[in-house]
């Protein structure tokens, strides 16, 4: 029996300090802390559970509503109604504003479906509104696509001796280009003394005058005339109806016979026939 005791009281001796150990690798469990976090988990978990049908984020960042103000549903035209309206019928102030601006740049509510046109509007809430949309005739669908007749612009008319180059890209296919080819080409005749005479301008194509010629008007202004008995070969050579060859024919014609008596004498000029006399002499005088 003795025996026994003792070889009991050897082991027991052999296995505290091992139990020790143990039991001191684990830390020691906090119970007030951890029945805190379990009831935050549940109060969670009870939420989530009672939120889980409610609508997303989205509904509550867009819509939000006045809880003071009541919501009563009445007839209504979109097109119409004012910003008091659509905050009775529950529209928010950014739902107004989108609407406001929609109007404002010209936009119409046709169909009581084009409020879906709206972004930022609840599609419930449409749906809801939708029943109550009451589209005066003017605004009917039949205008949408009526076809207004086109308003004729007033015609805008250019003076061939007076306008400048501005005046003359208004007219359809006169660029700026052509423009002041135009006004160079009149300053080197000096002047026109006929609305046909625009015709001769280097690059204006005939199709693009006869577009414009019944826009053109034409003011009797005095021409610029050239003194034939005074004027050197330069000065003549310079007119587009003349350039050198003529002038030097009207100088040795002069230096010849000398001064011409009228501008009618220039017909005994060999280089000067009807067709180039006619065109040139309302530019020229003699005195």
């Amino acid at each position: 029996m003795g025996i026994y005791i003792l070889t009991f009281l050897i082991l027991v001796a052999a296995i505290i300090p091992y139990l020790y150990a143990t039991y001191q690798s684990y830390p020691t469990v906090n119970f007030t802390l951890l029945n805190r976090q379990l009831d935050s988990l549940k109060i969670h978990a009870e939420a989530a559970r009672d939120n889980r049908f409610q609508p997303h984020d989205f509904s509550q960042k867009q819509q939000t509503f006045n809880s003071t103000e009541k919501i009563n549903l009445f007839d209504f035209d979109p097109n119409t109604i004012d910003s008091k309206g659509w905050k009775t019928l529950g529209l928010t102030e950014k739902n107004i504003r989108t609407i406001e601006n929609y109007i404002a740049k010209g936009g119409k509510f046709y169909r009581a479906d084009d409020l879906k046109k709206i972004w930022g509007i609840r599609p419930d809430k449409i749906e809801s509104l939708i029943p109550f949309v009451k589209i005066q005739t003017e605004y009917s669908k039949k205008e949408k696509f009526e076809k207004k007749p086109n308003r004729q612009p007033s015609l805008i008319f250019v003076d061939v001796n007076k306008s400048d180059s501005a005046n003359w890209e208004l007219l359809p296919g006169i660029g700026p280009k052509l423009a002041q080819r135009i006004i160079l080409f009149r300053e080197k005749l000096g002047g026109f003394y006929s609305i046909d005479q625009v015709a001769e301008t280097f690059g204006l194509q005939d199709s693009v005058f006869q577009k414009c010629k019944n826009r053109l008007a034409f003011s009797n202004i005095p021409i610029q005339l050239i003194n034939i008995n005074t004027a050197d070969v330069n000065q003549l050579a310079k007119h587009p109806y003349i350039r050198f060859k003529i002038a030097n024919a009207l100088i040795q014609y002069r230096n010849q016979h000398g001064f011409f008596q009228s501008v009618s004498e220039l017909k005994k000029v060999i280089l000067l026939n009807d067709s180039i006399l006619a065109r040139v002499s309302p530019y020229l005088t003699t005195k």
